[in-house]
């Protein structure tokens, strides 16, 4: 193992380990929009960017106020408003090599009898989930929690949630976030011990 390889190891599990904190989900639980909205449900269509940090894609979406019972804060999501629709952001300060997990929680919209299907991913890759309508009401939605894991590619990703039901009453969404998935248990020691390898590799080179 050359001296190069192990300082581009070190600087990538260091990079690793400060990755706490610097990535964030803009208005993970939809509680912002411009201008703010207070009714049952609101349709925000394809290219709106009414909802703070997000930008509007397929056909449409519904924000939902009132209509049922979110399961964080006030508002979440139809993502089959009219039809089919998706939200997206970009997410930035990721360190590239690092493994970051997405987490969101997933219910239907009770006036649709068919399960609820959602598609979630990043550029990195995408994976399919889906919620059993039976049983659920407007004000027992059964919220259930989600979550997929990525490495970074790059600094920044494109965050993306897409509704696979067509026409009205799609999957139901609410309370994105983000994490740092943390290293393993024995990362620490291996971090000191290849600076330490780095270090004596450097010595016997002059």
């Amino acid at each position: 193992m050359n001296t190069k390889f192990l300082l581009v190891a070190v600087a990538v599990l260091f990079g690793m380990a400060a990755t706490v904190n610097a990535a964030t989900i803009a208005n993970g639980s939809f509680e912002t929009q411009s201008p703010q909205f207070s009714g049952s449900f609101e349709t925000l269509n394809a290219g709106s960017s009414a909802l703070s940090g997000w930008t509007v894609g397929g056909n449409s979406i519904d924000l939902i106020n009132t209509y049922w019972s979110a399961e964080n804060g006030n508002y979440s999501l139809d993502m089959s408003g009219n039809d089919a629709g998706s939200i997206s952001q970009t997410i930035t300060g990721l360190v590239v090599g690092a493994f970051y997990k997405i987490s969101f929680w997933l219910a239907g919209n009770p006036d649709g009898s068919l399960n609820k299907s959602l598609s979630a991913g990043t550029n990195e890759g995408s994976s399919i989930f889906t919620f059993v309508q039976a049983g659920h009401t407007s004000t027992s939605m059964g919220w259930v929690q989600n979550s997929f894991i990525f490495q970074a590619a790059a600094t920044t990703t494109k965050l993306t949630f897409a509704s696979l039901n067509a026409g009205g009453f799609g999957p139901a969404l609410d309370n994105v976030s983000i994490d740092v998935v943390p290293l393993p248990s024995g990362a620490p020691l291996l971090l000191v011990g290849l600076a330490g390898l780095v270090a004596l590799r450097r010595r016997k080179s002059v």
